[in-house]
């Protein structure tokens, strides 16, 4: 059986008030059988998330809470919940001490921060990982970006030399028609020069060798 935190797209299980302008609120909650529902409802569970992510950034930010345990405290008060159970749960599975200071801002922790936060709020319930990676995407959190490497084709035109500038010349078109002028595309193309210009360097200085030494 569901529970209330997915019926309503709201893992974090997010108090409603009329007063927070979520993004894909659902307005009014509804929950069977309540007059007045406590909890928000949002027309998708990337919403939910992202309001759930949206507001351990806040924690940090305006309250400058960057603990598990602390953050914990506060989503989960003690009154109403086993909040020590809580937190190691959470701490364990972001792989953190609960008073080590972190950054809800960093993929890498905000990831499984809601993860095991929806994990606790719904009973085990997790959801596919395309959904918590668009909720973050949303919330503003974004993975980091692999670094852009030369290819073999790259390295193998800087160590050859003038055979690897013919080498690379397709390379170099294709990154061009491919690139759209992305900042990505823009990234290859400057180390494209650069590694023609070392190439190039590489060959005057092969020249001016056998011209001093016959070699």
């Amino acid at each position: 059986m569901e529970t209330r935190g997915v019926r309503n797209n709201n893992p974090g299980n997010i108090d409603y008030r009329p007063s927070d302008p979520w993004q894909g609120l659902a307005d009014p909650p509804i929950e069977q059988g309540v007059a007045k529902p406590r909890f928000a409802r949002f027309e998708t569970p990337a919403y939910g998330i992202r309001a759930l992510a949206r507001t351990l950034i806040t924690y940090q930010d305006k309250h400058g809470i960057d603990t598990v345990r602390g953050i914990i405290n506060r989503w989960a008060p003690p009154v109403e919940n086993d909040t020590g159970a809580y937190v190691r749960a959470v701490a364990t599975h972001v792989g953190v001490d609960p008073d080590q200071h972190i950054d809800v801002h960093q993929f890498g922790t905000m990831h499984p921060l809601v993860e095991a936060i929806i994990h606790h709020e719904n009973a085990g319930y997790a959801y596919p990982d395309t959904v918590i990676r668009e909720a973050l995407h949303m919330a503003g959190i974004e993975p980091p970006k692999k670094p852009i490497a030369a290819s073999k084709t790259i390295q193998g035109a800087a160590a050859t030399g003038g055979a690897g500038l013919l080498a690379i010349a397709p390379e170099l078109a294709e990154v061009a028609k491919q690139s759209s002028w992305d900042a990505d595309g823009i990234l290859k193309i400057i180390l494209t020069i650069i590694i023609l210009i070392g190439s190039g360097v590489a060959i005057w200085a092969r020249l001016k060798r056998r011209r001093e030494t016959g070699v």
